[in-house]
């Protein structure tokens, strides 16, 4: 973030004018030295005043650092935050005992489809009639296909371990990476308010390619829930939807992350990322509520969340559940699972959820 020297400088003179001070400024490349030598003949509440006044200015540009530091960290991924398919594979082989092999063995169909701001998302489809080696007996009573939105810092091969549980009951499988992420172009996300356009599209290719009968269910993770909860109330052809540990609204989840990460109360710094969120990236937190999308839906939803999440809180998962309007919903808490683990935590069980959660709005 760059001032003016010029408005710098009116701003000391100001100050020394009002307050009979006199104050110098140097800023270095990692740090600002502010040096002030007040008047002798200052009263003590003037000297009050301005020390009141530079903890206050002090205090708001620590503010505004941080979140200018904040929304660049989860709107523009890189480095941990941005995985590599290699660091996803290694690190759900160790956790999960996922079998890429498999998955690098089956006959799929990539490509990239064009998206909003010349982003192309990068996508995998795979035919049930593909994978027999996931032959389980059970059918869809209708042709079906679910297409899996990854999470915040991942990309679609950590989709692959829930693509295999629609596999094997014989639904396609389509998986992609979100903008910013894995093989998808674009240098920012927005956390739901584009990418649940995105996710339309990728529909409207699936039905393209497997044919407008196609039954169309989402599986969301995280940040991927909350694209398939705002997409929702935008797209009719979704006929349900798997919701894994995604959060209430936008905001709720920021303030409990900005704290977590930075260690400074929220204060002022909320209106402050709102600020630079909507000048930089023209979106706002509090514009992505993906509650208002359950709420505005008749969709039958699974919602998935683990008891021991830290980042998204495990109280969210009944709060969305109560919105639901359609009675065959439902709601499953995994005891012990950290955030997107539940999975992992008892994978066995995470099927039987699905299975069940599917049978009941006869999709099985």
């Amino acid at each position: 973030m760059r001032v003016s020297p010029v408005i710098l400088r009116l701003c000391i003179l100001r100050t020394q004018h009002r307050l009979r001070c006199r104050m110098t400024i140097r800023v270095n490349r990692n740090f600002v030295v502010v040096r002030l030598c007040y008047n002798e003949n200052m009263s003590w509440y003037e000297i009050v005043i301005l020390m009141i006044a530079i903890f206050v200015g002090l205090y708001a540009l620590i503010c505004l650092l941080a979140a200018n530091l904040f929304i660049k960290a989860i709107i523009t991924p890189s480095g941990k935050s941005r995985r590599t398919f290699e660091e996803v594979r290694e690190r759900d082989r160790h956790f999960e005992n996922v079998d890429f092999n498999l998955y690098d063995s089956v006959q799929k169909e990539e490509f990239m489809l064009p998206a909003e701001g010349g982003v192309e998302l990068s996508c995998v489809l795979i035919r049930a009639d593909q994978a027999p080696w996931f032959e389980s007996g059970i059918r869809p009573k209708r042709e079906t296909c679910v297409i899996v939105s990854h999470g915040f810092a991942e990309n679609k091969q950590n989709s692959i371990k829930y693509g295999y549980d629609f596999l094997s009951l014989g639904i396609h499988v389509l998986l992609y990476d979100h903008r910013a992420f894995g093989e998808s172009t674009g240098k920012y996300c927005s956390l739901g308010i584009i990418e649940h356009k995105d996710l339309s599209l990728v529909i409207t290719e699936a039905k393209r390619r497997l044919g407008e009968h196609v039954a169309i269910g989402i599986h969301g993770e995280s940040m991927g829930a909350m694209a398939g909860m705002m997409a929702l109330t935008g797209d009719d052809r979704i006929e349900f939807l798997v919701e894994d540990c995604g959060p209430t609204y936008l905001a709720d989840f920021t303030k409990k992350a900005y704290r977590a990460m930075t260690h400074l109360p929220i204060g002022w710094a909320m209106p402050m990322m709102n600020t630079i969120a909507n000048r930089k990236y023209h979106f706002t937190m509090e514009a992505v509520r993906p509650a208002d999308g359950v709420a505005g839906s008749d969709v039958p939803l699974l919602f998935i969340h683990g008891s021991e999440d830290q980042l998204v809180p495990s109280w969210m998962c009944p709060e969305l559940y109560s919105l639901s309007r359609n009675p065959h919903s439902k709601m499953a808490l995994f005891e012990g699972a950290a955030h997107a683990r539940s999975h992992s935590s008892n994978p066995v069980r995470y099927k039987k959820e699905i299975v069940s959660f599917l049978t009941e709005i006869e999709v099985l």
